[in-house]
């Protein structure tokens, strides 16, 4: 991972500012083309410069194949949108303490291998961030329902196979190597009791991030599908907090464990909860700062 001072040097670079919009602006249409690519390439090896790696011409014919099917799968993951709704989110009456300690009831137990926590991979859980809705969500009313949306955030993922590449790549488009997967938690409010867990796109104005389900995906799966789910029957809970568990190397969960591993176990509750949505966690992990609102093409 580059130190915090050099992405901050870097985030002050127009030049490089300007490079890095221009490869995410390559996003905007529906099909990464051979002449996306063939600009992609000589925009990111000016971002391999900046950064002090070598360029792209380092790479055999596959090892290059190989690459762009991880470029596609990045630039699907953040596609530009037609914004098709504006929902504001309703004024939250509770203070952030009282959001937090509500979230602490129900924010999930899960599960994630050991080779992805311990050394050489690092990739355990550094953060995670909490915003509880009563009743109102992005404009869609649940009567008497709490709405927990947790964003989870991971000191990384590594690529099984290109795991240098796909750091930088990741960077220069997200401003950040940390990986943030948001769900959300449908609860009663009468008897405080967990009702389904979410896994849905999060949109901002004018970009998406897809859902989070595994689905029935294991371990080595490359590329991974990412699949919207709502999860009402748990194989496992403790109290009111589902068990879910990572089941991909990009942390895609599902309420099952898909892989013979030794798992490490999360209390999220237990984690040092922050306050606040998808689109607070990016601009507080990201170098670049993600502006608009945050909305929800269907109810949790």
């Amino acid at each position: 991972m580059l130190r915090p001072a050099a992405s901050t040097a870097r985030a002050r670079d127009q030049e490089f500012k300007k490079t890095v919009d221009e490869i995410r602006n390559l996003t905007t249409g529906d099909e990464f083309t051979n002449d996306d690519w063939l600009e992609f390439k000589e925009l990111f090896n000016y971002v391999l410069i900046k950064m002090g790696h070598d360029t792209l011409d380092k790479l055999s014919s596959h090892e290059l194949a190989e690459f762009r099917k991880e470029v596609e799968r990045i630039d699907t993951n953040l596609k530009f949108i037609e914004h098709e709704k504006d929902y504001e989110a309703e004024a939250v009456t509770m203070s952030d303490d009282d959001e937090i300690e509500i979230a602490e009831d129900f924010v999930p137990w899960l599960e994630q291998p050991e080779i992805d926590v311990y050394h050489p991979a690092h990739n355990g859980i550094s953060q995670v961030y909490v915003d509880v809705f009563d009743e109102y969500i992005y404009g869609y009313y649940l009567p008497r329902k709490y709405i927990i949306e947790v964003s989870i955030v991971w000191y990384d993922e590594d690529h099984p196979k290109y795991d240098d590449l796909y750091d930088i790549a990741r960077e220069a488009k997200f401003g950040r190597i940390q990986d943030i997967e948001t769900i959300f938690i449908v609860a009663q409010k009468s008897d405080m009791t967990s009702e389904r867990v979410s896994f849905l796109k999060v949109f901002f104005t004018h970009m998406s991030y897809k859902a989070t389900y595994s689905g029935s995906q294991t371990w080595y799966v490359i590329p991974v599908i990412h699949y919207e789910e709502k999860i009402t029957s748990f194989i496992r809970t403790y109290g009111q907090h589902p068990k879910l568990w990572v089941n991909t190397w990009n942390h895609m969960m599902s309420e099952s464990d898909n892989n013979p591993l030794d798992d490490y176990p999360y209390l999220l509750w237990n984690l040092n909860l922050k306050h606040g949505n998808r689109l607070k966690t990016e601009n507080e992990i990201s170098i670049y700062w993600y502006s608009g609102s945050e909305y929800l093409k269907q109810s949790p």
